[in-house]
């Protein structure tokens, strides 16, 4: 499918989801702020801190503690497509599918590679990173799989697709100008359907695969 059908049955999966959709960026805008807002409220008698490493420490390690929840948000939007409704408490309960140790080592492994194709140069990096981005979806359906055999599953996946998922990334960004003018207000909306249009992009990789193997079984 082209990025205009996967975003014409994005907005359909949430049409009757969108108030829930919202919810859901808001929750995890709430995960994702208050800790950093706390440690600010904290260090305002100690401003010096501020510049310590120990502070930086504490951020690092904030910061990689939530990576699990930005998987967890993205995989309820599989639910969504599946089974026509959106689980707002996924974003918390969502570790049953892909628990949240191994959430954190795909999502650290896969910064890792692509860090080291960055560091060859700029367009491999891209390119590897639209390869390993079905990963998370992979291990959620695949759960006997290891991180790294995901990581390679979605590399195998994505032959002959990164341009077409390049493509559907790219539609997005006049969107995120506009919601930029909203002083990210307009976030909340576009979150949900970035993410619902990646699960059906996903799908569609699915049922190609699927496809594929039943034409070579009966070959």
């Amino acid at each position: 499918m082209k990025s205009k059908q996967i975003k014409q049955l994005a907005l359909a999966s949430l049409r009757d989801n969108w108030g829930k959709g919202v919810l859901l960026s808001f929750l995890y805008f709430l995960i994702t702020f208050i800790p950093e807002f706390i440690i600010e409220i904290l260090l305002i008698p100690y401003p010096e801190w501020e510049y310590a490493a120990g502070y930086n420490l504490i951020s690092i390690a904030i910061s990689i503690i939530l990576i699990p929840f930005g998987v967890s948000l993205s995989l309820s939007y599989i639910t969504l497509i599946r089974e026509s409704k959106l689980p707002v408490e996924e974003l918390f309960t969502g570790f049953k599918y892909l628990s949240f140790l191994r959430a954190l080592g795909l999502t650290i492994l896969q910064s890792i590679y692509i860090f080291l194709w960055f560091l060859l140069l700029i367009i491999p990096g891209i390119i590897k990173s639209l390869s390993y981005s079905q990963a998370m979806y992979i291990l959620r359906d695949r759960p006997e799989l290891s991180v790294n055999k995901a990581i390679t599953e979605s590399r195998k996946m994505m032959k002959g697709h990164k341009w077409r998922y390049f493509c559907l990334n790219l539609s997005f960004i006049g969107w995120a100008f506009l919601c930029i003018l909203t002083l990210g207000i307009g976030f909340l909306w576009l979150g949900p359907y970035f993410l619902t249009a990646h699960a059906h992009f996903y799908e569609d990789l699915r049922d190609r695969e699927g496809a594929v193997a039943v034409k070579e079984a009966i070959i």
